[in-house]
């Protein structure tokens, strides 16, 4: 069986300082990489590989590579205490996906996602059925696009309109 190398092993290290408390520091620029978090959490960098490219690898598996070697295919870095912030070398661990999806913290922080998950669903069970005009479903499509970010709806200005700000800053209705 033909193991594929690890892509961590492409990262010219002579470049970096990796310290056992997570942190990285850059030695031409003489200062500490930036993080940079995934939409999960995780610190990501971006690195420069021995052809001299750049490519972007996740923290803690660039620290575990450095100090221990090699991680297998089938093998994952978990963080001891599931917290993807904390790549201290002593809360990094080397396991399995099942292992590492088996760890207490990360098990109670995966049931509160699929809490929102069934929820969601309730709620789109709920709205089944109801009748869309072709203006609301427009509105939603431009929505989800992230085009009418930021305009203000009509009704919203009329209020406003009606409404003026007293000495303290607070929102009254405007005297007739």
């Amino acid at each position: 069986m033909i193991m594929k190398q690890c892509r961590e092993n492409n990262i010219d290290f002579n470049r970096y300082i990796i310290l056992e408390n997570g942190e990285i520091i850059s030695k031409f620029k003489n200062s500490r990489m930036t993080t940079e978090n995934t939409a999960n959490n995780y610190i990501i960098n971006t690195f420069r590989k021995k052809d001299g490219k750049q490519e972007t690898f996740s923290r803690h598996r660039v620290i575990w590579f450095y100090f221990n070697g090699e991680i297998p295919e089938d093998m994952e870095i978990g963080h001891k205490d599931s917290n993807p912030k904390n790549n201290n070398i002593t809360n990094l661990y080397l396991c399995t996906r099942k292992e590492n999806m088996n760890n207490p913290i990360t098990k109670k922080r995966l049931e509160n996602c699929y809490k929102n998950v069934e929820r969601n669903k309730k709620i789109s069970e709920n709205l089944k059925g109801r009748i869309v005009s072709e203006n609301q479903k427009t509105k939603q499509s431009a929505s989800m696009k992230g085009k009418n970010l930021g305009v203000k709806r009509p009704e919203h200005s009329k209020i406003m309109k009606l409404r003026e700000r007293d000495n303290l800053g607070r929102w009254i209705k405007k005297r007739r």
